[in-house]
């Protein structure tokens, strides 16, 4: 049966509104701990490891939670330290930006970081010079990039590209419908794609030896504002997350159809390779 990954973006959603400027610096209710928490448990009576997106978020506020999820076993990988576009970096200011994650999540967990996955997919063509920095500080293995970067580039969107520099990306999961492109990697997209649709892509991708990746935020599993508590933060906030707690029914499906486990052993024959 082939393997297939399932990622976690580790992110608060609260911290990334006011990162994002989008509700006030006042507002102190984080429950990415608790969310985090619970995912944890279920991932584990699913018999699931994962690999966790940490962003500098969460290193800051709860370095336990990080310590947590090393602990059982689930890869750690980078979400940055600032959950922001990389155009908003200059080129140094991003290779300080993803050093002091690399550094902080290794020093919590013990562990070698080599793999990264930009904020809000936030790597574009104008911003390719990302792709540079980060092997220049020590990743290999990047989760960002979008068809409509790779394309482009003359690159595949479904299956893992190799670049000069010695940098791997695996594209986020995207299905072929004719001439266009579904998304299919999880949270906020997948939330409301009809569940049998995104089974029939992923088993046609298997089908063909590809794996799936699929993505959610701890918040999208179960979260620990009430729909009403959301809308109040920002119009914005609770349209965005208006979804919440859909893949605590949908995670169980899933991994009994498809086989889950880290972006490392779902692209392990990559891995061996890098």
């Amino acid at each position: 049966m082939i393997k297939n990954a399932l990622c976690i973006d580790v992110d608060d959603l609260v911290g990334s509104c006011q990162e994002a400027g989008l509700i006030s610096m006042n507002e102190k209710q984080y429950h990415v701990d608790k969310e985090t928490e619970y995912l944890l448990d279920s991932l584990e009576k699913l018999n699931i490891q994962a690999t966790f997106f940490i962003p500098g978020f969460v290193t800051s506020h709860f370095p336990n939670l990080v310590q947590e999820i090393s602990k059982r076993n689930h890869e750690i990988a980078s979400h940055g330290t600032q959950h922001i576009y990389v155009k908003q970096f200059s080129p140094q200011e991003f290779a300080e930006d993803i050093k002091k994650s690399k550094n902080r999540l290794e020093d919590l967990s013990g562990k070698k970081i080599d793999i990264y996955k930009a904020p809000i997919w936030g790597i574009f063509s104008d911003t390719l010079w990302a792709l540079d920095v980060l092997v220049e500080q020590g990743f290999r293995y990047d989760n960002t990039l979008m068809p409509k970067v790779l394309r482009p580039l003359g690159k595949s969107v479904h299956e893992p590209v190799y670049f000069e520099n010695g940098l791997i990306s695996i594209p986020p999961t995207h299905g072929t419908l004719g001439r266009f492109l579904i998304p299919l990697y999880g949270g906020f997209y997948n939330a409301y794609i009809p569940e049998r649709l995104q089974f029939y892509f992923f088993s046609r991708m298997n089908q063909k030896g590809i794996p799936f990746n699929f993505y959610f935020h701890p918040f999208e599993f179960r979260s620990n504002h009430s729909l009403r508590e959301r809308y109040q933060l920002n119009f914005r906030t609770g349209l965005y997350s208006h979804h919440a707690g859909r893949y605590e029914s949908l995670l169980p499906r899933l991994s009994q159809k498809f086989k889950l486990t880290t972006l490392s052993q779902a692209y392990s024959e990559v891995w061996n390779k890098g």
